[in-house]
């Protein structure tokens, strides 16, 4: 049977492998954190639905303008077709 002294050892040795786990364990919760703020920061920047949306329409809308003022405008500027 393990005496009173060498069960103690083994514990302070198991205590001091938990405590070095719990400090690499904080440095990975640390950097998760500031890779989790990167990320928000970035997606922050990132348009949005609605704006991809009004831009498409904008862009067909002046599109259609164009092709349904086409023949005035060729008349102004005298290109024949």
């Amino acid at each position: 049977m393990a005496t009173m002294e060498e069960r103690m050892t083994r514990i302070e040795v198991g205590v001091e492998h938990l405590a070095s786990e719990l400090d690499r364990l904080k440095a990975d919760t640390e950097s998760i954190r500031n890779n989790l703020a990167c990320l928000n920061e970035r997606v922050a920047h990132l348009p949005t639905k609605e704006f991809i949306f009004k831009g498409i329409a904008g862009l067909l809308a002046a599109m259609v303008a164009i092709a349904t003022l086409a023949p005035k405008l060729q008349a102004i500027f005298g290109v024949a077709r």
